[in-house]
């Protein structure tokens, strides 16, 4: 019988064993790679959620930023109806005044503010950390309303009609002036208290009376 000598062949770098030790190798190289990788970006992730969740939160309305808005709505509306019925009183005198439309002139700034006094006392204090000091500069601003309203009445009962006409517009001017200064002095006081800008901003009432601090 013939023999046919075995022939050894040498495992060449594509036969199973060298792949199945190559395999070996790389994945104990890889995969604590890719566990420390995998759990960075856990680690990563996690953070930004954390910084978005405090972000998120610090931006929320939370309270103290919203202000008194109820009592800027009524401060505001108190306020351009007092200006509203003036300018159309001193309006009015400008064509044919006379002795009724003179005394008709002086009641209707004593009615208007009277109702502005009495609103702005209902109102009180707005709720917010500068509340007296607002209250403190719309209480100033109705005592010379009440001021200016008596000196008209005075004025029209001058026997000069001209004359008297003149008084009133002269002293419908300085009340003008005096609003002027306490809207001035409110925007002041919003600009170091956010409550009370946010009050403002809040109500529809209050657009473009009070401009928005800069």
């Amino acid at each position: 019988m013939r023999i046919t000598p075995a022939i050894l062949v040498r495992p060449s770098a594509g036969t199973p064993r060298r792949r199945d030790r190559r395999r070996a190798v790389r994945a104990a190289i890889i995969q604590p790679v890719r566990r420390r990788r995998t759990t960075s970006g856990f680690r990563a992730g996690a953070t930004i959620l954390a910084t978005l969740t405090l972000v998120a939160a610090g931006c929320g309305g939370g309270g103290g930023t919203s202000g008194d808005t109820e009592w800027a709505s009524g401060f505001c509306s108190a306020v351009t109806t007092w200006r509203n019925e003036v300018a159309e009183t001193t309006f009015a005198l400008t064509s044919g005044p006379s002795r009724e439309s003179l005394q008709a002139a002086a009641e209707d700034v004593r009615a208007a503010t009277d109702a502005f006094v009495s609103t702005v006392g209902e109102l009180g204090a707005p709720e917010i950390e500068s509340g007296e000091e607002a209250r403190t500069a719309v209480e100033s601003f109705a005592g010379e309303l009440e001021a200016g309203a008596t000196e008209i009445q005075n004025a029209v009962q001058g026997e000069e009609i001209f004359a008297a006409v003149s008084e009133v517009r002269s002293v419908a001017a300085e009340l003008t002036t005096a609003l002027t200064t306490m809207l001035d002095d409110l925007q002041r006081l919003g600009d170091a208290d956010d409550e009370l800008e946010q009050s403002f901003l809040g109500a529809d009432e209050c657009e473009g009376l009070i401009p928005p601090t800069q």
